[in-house]
């Protein structure tokens, strides 16, 4: 059933890990050899500002996948509508797998950010959106297991 509201939650879940594509999460300027660059930094790699555009300097592969696995397997479960204890579950699964997105994430960026020796870095939209996704997830969790109870309840009845 795809008008519940949890398929709306992960549907938004999923739609947050997407735009964690195109957002950055921190951007910064740096100075090498007296020449001031801007960087954003986002799921998919660092980027360098080069003329008026910026440009993939370093790919971040694994954290790619990472995200893309989870926003896929986000869509994936809005159809699992008819076992709803394994909806639950791989929901739950869905939340932990988020949090280690975020920590990844960080500590990714953490690592750049003291390569390039930087102090002040500003915090991008895509900062805030694995947060949003997890909210998201856990909110859909909730619905399906209100749904549970009220499938539960209604057995009982008969």
């Amino acid at each position: 059933m795809i008008q519940r509201i949890q398929s709306l939650y992960l549907f938004l879940a999923s739609v947050a890990l997407a735009l964690l594509f195109f957002l950055p999460i921190y951007s910064f300027d740096k100075t090498e050899e007296g020449i001031s660059k801007s960087v954003k930094i986002s799921v998919s790699g660092k980027y360098e500002k080069v003329t008026d555009h910026y440009v993939l300097v370093k790919a971040n592969k694994p954290l790619m996948i990472m995200n893309m696995a989870i926003g896929l397997g986000l869509l994936a479960l809005i159809f699992q509508y008819n076992n709803r204890k394994r909806q639950l579950r791989i929901t739950r699964v869905m939340v932990i797998l988020e949090f280690s997105l975020m920590i990844f994430v960080f500590s990714i960026l953490s690592r750049e950010l003291q390569a390039d020796q930087i102090d002040q870095a500003q915090y991008g939209i895509g900062a805030f959106l694995p947060t949003i996704a997890v909210l998201l997830t856990t909110l859909a969790a909730r619905g399906i297991k209100r749904d549970e109870q009220l499938v539960q309840s209604a057995n009982r009845i008969r």
